[in-house]
């Protein structure tokens, strides 16, 4: 008699774990249409974005604040103007990237192919594939998109990987609000936008570089 409870009893746990198993494999297919829905909501909305100028907050590591402007036009034009504490220029093209230290006056120019250094610059972005989406955290009011290359090439990308933070408004329409950068050797860059304004007309002159030791009034 105990053995045929004890048998009883092992069934009916066994078709109850069942169960649950066949509930969890039936909403897999769910969970991630919606996760590939959402990361889709994130490609079309940097895809309707042809230029972008906002103001930012820096926050490194080590302490370091530092202040600036942002412009983006695509394809492939990216500007940051560091402004407080110390002025500097970082100008981006696509495929160069032009430094500007204005306390040392010098600047330096580095070739790079690297998708993540220019990848809010790209005029279509594929994120399936361009990079390699590590995670994408869907809220109500919130959303976060970890990425990283595909294909990591330690002399071309200083950059580890890449946080794109979104704010969603009352009418579930999301919006660039942070951008947080990983580099090789761990520090962490966390930088705040502001005043963001999309679709503007942008001067072309703001992105090229002109060198004040040889430009007057630059």
């Amino acid at each position: 008699m105990f053995n045929v409870l004890k048998y009883k009893k092992y069934k009916e746990n066994y078709m109850y774990n069942k169960s649950l198993l066949f509930i969890f494999f039936l909403l897999i297919p769910n969970i991630m249409f919606a996760a590939a829905d959402s990361v889709i909501e994130v490609e079309n909305y940097l895809n309707s974005i042809t230029t972008l100028s906002a103001d930012f907050k820096q926050y490194s590591s080590d302490g370091t604040i530092k202040e600036g402007k942002f412009l983006l036009s695509k394809p492939g034009k990216m500007k940051w103007e560091y402004l407080k504490p110390k002025k500097a220029l970082v100008i981006s093209n696509g495929k160069n990237i032009v430094y500007y230290d204005y306390e040392l006056e010098e600047a330096s120019y580095i070739s790079t192919k690297a998708v993540l250094a220019h990848f809010l610059s790209k005029e279509k972005i594929n994120l399936a594939k361009d990079v390699l989406v590590e995670k994408y955290i869907a809220g109500k009011h919130y959303s976060e998109l970890v990425i990283s290359e595909k294909n990591r090439d330690y002399e071309k990308s200083a950059i580890a990987g890449l946080t794109l933070k979104f704010e969603r408004d009352d009418n579930h329409k999301i919006k660039l609000a942070e951008v947080d950068v990983v580099d090789e050797s761990g520090q962490e860059i966390e930088i705040i936008f502001s005043n963001i304004k999309t679709n503007t007309e942008i001067n072309k002159s703001e992105f090229i570089f002109r060198n004040p030791n040889f430009f007057s009034g630059s």
